[in-house]
């Protein structure tokens, strides 16, 4: 049975609870409003939940509701043989919950309960500690990071997101792993190429967090999380850190540039990579950061200097003559002086002349509007200029991108938020839903349970106090609900009487 967030609520927000074997399960809220988020492009839902006194979050699949379930009992199950500190608990109830349909019967499904640590965001916990300047603690979060990378290596075990917001530093410095969706075990499609991923976004951030216990003001240099978001592996980053770890007694650091540099575009092996990191965490060189090679990544964490995705010396397929488009499997119609092509699974642009402006790197792309192109890579999508460099790394679950406002509407980690056309963030992705930036003046909102509106600045225009919500119209108001009345307000939030 697929199920609506209303049924969902439905049962949480029973007093006696409506489960099976489980007792104590209590709905966690805020401002009297049931706290719950859309995870993995609106396809789970996550409540936050209280269960035998300690915080949880249960997750429920509102799409492909029996391909997830199969995976969340494997996982379960899996995870139940594997004892290790960095993992948070993870239980699979089979025929647990119970649920009402539209017609008012009732049926028992699955569910997952995922332990939810109490700790602080990777992300968060190091612009804490870098702000502060803190060497000593960012050297222990680095130990600690790359012997958990090195663990996780070493087991069959594959995470397949990776990323600071999915990484809890505890209190004390522990870590804990979260967010187990994409999480693969060996019997599961895809587990390689996932494993792949893990390599990368495990030696990416080992590296970073190195550059970091180095000097702590390179977080602001490095754009905030800039290098956790998208891999030195694929940015020229990767050779500024391979002349920092030419310095005297920098030998794993040394191992690991030269590792990436040497994979080009393939990630390492796991062996090889779970070695170095393990020296890695015990090494005790101090590096210096000097000023002139702070600038230098300064410079090269700029978005839209960045590198593009792919590096100059990646594989590119051969130009045809020009204006000859017959070896392409598809081209599209000129758009600001560049055609969009596709041959085989790669996509990228041509000059009028036929010859290659961004090379066929892309798993997708759109024609550019105002100077700016939505693309597609590994299922995650950017933004990139007319030079291919990248306004914004493909890490997004969607991009939307609205050349008439000149912002681009985002999806990271199922929170919504907007960038300008240089990168620069104007809404941080913490909005749980967002209405189409091109139909309105005014951007519809919604947060916690509340709606509101704020403009393409990213400025708050009528604050989020509604229960309901629904777009200005052409007469330039909008119907709400406030306190349980519906009721109509203009552009300045003022009620309207009709």
């Amino acid at each position: 049975m697929i199920a609506s967030i209303d049924q969902l609520l439905e049962t949480l927000a029973n007093p006696e609870g409506r489960f099976k074997t489980l007792e104590g399960i209590h709905l966690e809220s805020e401002n009297g409003e049931p706290h719950y988020s859309l995870h993995c492009g609106g396809a789970v839902a996550v409540f936050r939940v209280w269960w035998n006194s300690r915080p949880y979050e249960l997750r429920f699949p509102l799409k492909d509701y029996e391909r997830r379930n199969v995976q969340a009992r494997q996982r379960a199950a899996y995870l139940q043989q594997v004892r290790a500190p960095y993992l948070a608990e993870y239980l699979f109830r089979g025929g647990e919950m119970l649920l009402f349909d539209a017609s008012e019967r009732f049926h028992y499904v699955d569910m997952v309960l995922a332990e939810r640590p109490q700790g602080v965001l990777l992300g968060d916990f190091l612009a804490g500690v870098c702000d502060r300047g803190e060497r000593a603690s960012l050297v222990a979060l680095r130990k600690e990071f790359c012997r958990m990378a090195a663990w996780l290596l070493r087991t069959p075990l594959v995470h397949g997101a990776l990323k600071p917001a999915n990484i809890i530093v505890m209190p004390g410095g522990a870590i804990r792993l979260v967010n187990y969706e994409a999480m693969c075990v060996p019997q599961m499609d895809d587990y390689a190429e996932h494993a792949a991923d893990d390599r990368v976004a495990l030696a990416n951030l080992a590296l970073g967090l190195t550059v970091l216990s180095a000097s702590p003001e390179a977080y602001r240099a490095l754009n905030g999380n800039s290098v956790f978001r998208t891999p030195v592996l694929r940015s020229s980053l990767l050779h500024l850190f391979d002349d920092l770890a030419r310095q005297p007694g920098c030998g794993p650091m040394r191992q690991l540039t030269q590792m990436l540099q040497q994979s080009r575009y393939t990630p390492p092996q796991g062996e090889d990579l779970s070695a170095i990191l393990e020296a890695l965490a015990d090494d005790p060189t101090e590096i210096v950061l000097p000023p002139r090679l702070m600038e230098r990544i300064r410079v090269s964490s700029e978005p839209v200097g960045s590198v593009g995705t792919l590096s100059a010396e990646t594989e590119i397929p051969a130009v045809p003559g020009p204006t000859d488009l017959s070896a392409y499997d598809w081209a599209g119609p000129m758009a600001e002086a560049l055609i969009c092509v596709q041959q085989g699974t790669k996509w990228g642009y041509l000059h009028s002349s036929g010859e290659i402006a961004i090379p066929l790197q892309y798993d997708w792309a759109d024609d550019f509007l105002e100077g700016r192109a939505v693309v597609c890579v590994g299922g995650q999508f950017g933004l990139i200029d007319k030079e291919g460099r990248e306004v914004l790394p493909p890490i997004y679950e969607s991009v939307d991108w609205d050349c008439r406002h000149g912002v681009a509407c985002v999806s990271y980690d199922g929170k919504i938020g907007l960038y300008d056309r240089n990168g620069d963030e104007r809404v941080a992705p913490v909005y749980d839903w967002m209405g189409d930036v091109r139909e309105s003046e005014l951007l519809l909102v919604r947060k916690d349970g509340l709606c509101g509106y704020i403009r393409h600045s990213g400025e708050v225009a009528i604050p989020l106090q509604y229960e309901d919500a629904f777009d200005f119209g052409n007469d330039s108001l909008a119907q709400v609900t406030l306190q349980g009345r519906p009721l109509r307000i203009d552009m300045q939030g003022r009620e309207v009487c009709t």
